[in-house]
Formats: C-alpha cells, sequence, structure tokens
C-alpha cells in the first residue's frame, strides 16, 4: 500500500475518532453537570453529541467516496462541524457560569482541544486531497 492509499484511510480514520470522542466525550470521558438537567451544559452537551455524529458520518462517508472533488468538499464540511463544535461550547450555547462545576473544568477544555484537532485533521485531508493525484483509482 502505497502512501497516497494510506492517507486516504488514516486521516478519515482520525476524523472519525474526533467524532466519537466529540459525541460521547461528554457521557462517558468528560464530565458535565447531569445532577442539572436543564442546565445550560447539558444543552451543549447534548448538541456535541448530534455534532459529533455528523463528523462520525463525514469521515465514513470520505472513506467510502473515490472522487477527489467530493472528498474535498467532504473535508470542508468537516472543518465547519469541527468549527461548530468549538463554537457550540464557547459561544453559542455555553456551559455553566461557575468555574467550580465540572463542565468548566472537564467539558470545556476537551471539546474544544477536539474541535481544534477536527479543524486541523480535516484541513490536512483537504490540502491531501487536492495534492494525490493518483488517489482516484
Amino acid at each position: 500500500m502505497n502512501n497516497g492509499k494510506l492517507i486516504n484511510y488514516l486521516i478519515p480514520a482520525l476524523l472519525i475518532i474526533v467524532g466519537l470522542l466529540i459525541a460521547v466525550g461528554p457521557d462517558t470521558l468528560f464530565g458535565y453537570c447531569t445532577k442539572m438537567d436543564g442546565s445550560v451544559c447539558s444543552h451543549s452537551a447534548g448538541a456535541e453529541r448530534g455534532i459529533g455524529a455528523f463528523i462520525v458520518l463525514t469521515g465514513i462517508v470520505i472513506l467510502l467516496i473515490k472522487d477527489r472533488g467530493v472528498r474535498k468538499g467532504l473535508y470542508i464540511g468537516g472543518v465547519f462541524l469541527s468549527v461548530l463544535a468549538l463554537l457550540t461550547v464557547t459561544v453559542l450555547v455555553g456551559v455553566c457560569d461557575s468555574s467550580m462545576m465540572t463542565c468548566n473544568k472537564e467539558l470545556l477544555p476537551a471539546e474544544v482541544v477536539l474541535g481544534v484537532i477536527g479543524v486541523i485533521v480535516s484541513a490536512v485531508g483537504f490540502v491531501l486531497a487536492g495534492r494525490n493525484a493518483e488517489d482516484d483509482a
């Protein structure tokens, strides 16, 4: 397997992993205020589940599609979804106001880091999808 073919599988796999972490992280790895049902951070966690699921689906479709143009478009979608994941916890929905709450200590930093990683992975995939002309076969 040459490097071009390896990249065609590695970058989407990384995007799928990031999407899974964004989606299931609030319930398993990163805490949020679960006892405060209806709180801002519980809404953020719910939104992150949906956004992460779409990132996973984007990565799966990238694995299945061989056309470079379509792959590049899907990588752009991955960038936008990753930015949306980042903005959900910082600007759009937010987390609890108290800096002592679990969501501020765990959920917020983890989702920001994962959003940035998703942007980087998608941007690298976009650049590499345009470079490898032999990948269409």
